[in-house]
């Protein structure tokens, strides 16, 4: 390295089984009638998409039927390498000017659907004629453009239509976020039907096959398991009688929900669950092996670094110096390492799923800020290996607990067998099954351990084509005496 480089009950399985103890998006879109489909502004942190700017949004293009709130205003564009640019009195030659609909910077834009300019599909006419109902099902796009920085933004749109009036088919919103963020969890939708309505919670990655009713009483419980529902599950609804479904739960951390959260709100009818609307929480981590690039008094200097993050842990090494990271409380990640001389820290301000971003600084020259960035190795994140964990590790575990003793989990040889999806652990204490899904790992179980007994939950992420393993956990100690906890820290390479 340079110079020798070195609320609710809440943390989602850490924070999702949490929630679940109590009771014993870039972006696309689909967007249903009577329904909003909000945008934010937010810091450059690669967590929203559409971000209010200076400038405004170009509309490139929308349905007809789409309507947008604030009011477009008309403005004069051009046409350029592709990419539309106002003029703002500039002379271009060779351009065909155009006027094209703005959006200006605000912080926030709504869109609805207008129900009224969908014509009826029975007239063939522009009189209106009384015809038997039939539902019209409309699909458009619509693309913006960032006037700052040029980038394009699309989003799917569906409607669905009854003779024309406003009829909700889904509200479908895809918020693409990260693990360092808080996201407020907020459920709204007007379907215009009275009924028996059901707000539901799935993580296909962290709780694959199950789903999770959010009740009247405001706690989560399991509704079915692989599309079998729980005895009495009719009676985990929402809201009975209403035809407007608002409920919000709160600012929600994503630590430890890597992967995909899914909300959704259903209606009940006489034969099946009619889904009015659904919000895809997509969660990027830092896990993955990565090649950052740094940037001290003008030159440039790369490093290999590899990183696991889950369960709300994240650990892992860096140009050979491991580290253990932290969650800043302004929603950033933060790792700090030492080489031996120096103490060096990197705060990872703008994640998605291939790249970060942010700065660093170290002990030598503790007033200076310097910038990175670092890039996925995709060649490495999915590399296509039949059976790329099976065989036998060797491991290497750090554990911490704030009052009992330490269970030794996940230290020498481990060796892991794999039938299908499904993996088998065998450690010196007992076995432990989990699932595979790509290079993520996730794997958990339990055994007697003194007089009590020990349960954990570990998640892991193979590297470097399979050759190594980084992971993070959670056990749990019970006994007579009471319940602690611990967490730990593990990496693994191939014997």
């Amino acid at each position: 390295m340079k110079k020798y480089f070195g609320k609710l009950c809440i943390t989602w399985i850490v924070a999702l089984a949490c929630l679940l103890c109590t009771t014993s998006l870039w972006a696309a879109a689909t967007i249903g009638t009577n329904a909003e489909f909000l945008i934010t502004n937010t810091i450059e942190t690669y967590q929203i998409p559409l971000t209010a700017n200076s400038k405004g949004w170009l509309i490139l293009h929308k349905p007809e039927w789409l309507k947008i709130s604030p009011q477009p205003v008309d403005v004069d564009t051009v046409f350029v390498n592709g990419a539309y640019y106002v003029l703002y009195g500039q002379q271009v030659e060779n351009a065909v000017v155009k006027t094209m609909p703005m959006l200006p910077a605000v912080s926030q834009i709504f869109i609805k659907l207008d129900g009224a300019l969908i014509p009826d599909s029975n007239s063939d006419s522009g009189e209106e004629e009384e015809s038997n109902p039939v539902l019209i099902t409309d699909s458009d796009s619509l693309i913006l453009q960032n006037l700052d920085s040029g980038n394009i933004w699309s989003a799917s749109v569906k409607a669905l239509f009854d003779n024309g009036q406003e009829k909700t088919e889904a509200t479908r919103i895809v918020v693409h976020t990260n693990t360092a963020d808080h996201l407020p969890i907020k459920l709204h939708v007007n379907t215009g039907e009275v009924g028996k309505y059901y707000v539901f919670f799935e993580h296909p990655q962290l709780l694959p096959g199950q789903k999770y009713a959010y009740t009247r009483e405001g706690k989560l419980t399991l509704f079915s398991n692989y599309g079998f529902p729980v005895q009495n599950a009719e009676d985990l609804y929402y809201a009975d009688g209403v035809d407007i479904i608002s409920l919000n739960i709160g600012n929600i951390p994503m630590a430890g929900l890597e992967g995909t959260l899914i909300a959704r709100i259903s209606r009940a009818t006489v034969s099946e669950m009619v889904t009015a609307y659904e919000v895809f929480y997509d969660v990027n981590s830092l896990s993955g092996d990565w090649i950052v690039t740094d940037v001290y008094d003008g030159s440039a200097s790369k490093y290999s670094v590899q990183i696991h993050e889950g369960l709300g842990l994240f650990s892992g090494n860096w140009d050979g110096h491991p580290f253990i990271g932290e969650y800043t409380q302004d929603g950033y990640y933060r790792i700090i390492f030492n080489d031996g001389r120096y103490q060096y820290q990197y705060v990872v301000r703008g994640l998605n799923d291939t790249s970060m971003s942010g700065e660093w600084s170290y002990s030598g020259e503790p007033d200076k800020v310097f910038v990175f960035s670092g890039q996925k190795r995709s060649e490495t994140s999915f590399f296509p290996v039949a059976h790329p964990v099976v065989g036998s590790w060797q491991f290497k575990s750090r554990e911490s607990s704030c009052c009992c003793p330490l269970p030794g989990l996940f230290k020498d040889t481990v060796v892991i067998s794999q039938n299908g999806s499904q993996l088998t652990l065998k450690l010196d204490q007992a076995d432990l099954t989990g699932t595979i899904d790509g290079n993520s790992l996730l794997f958990g179980g339990s055994f007697v351990h003194n007089s009590g007994t020990v349960s954990v939950k570990a998640s892991a992420t193979l590297m470097e084509g399979g050759g190594k393993l980084y992971g993070t956990g959670r056990w749990t100690y019970s006994s007579e005496d009471g319940v602690c906890t611990g967490t730990i820290q593990f990496g693994a390479t191939r014997e």
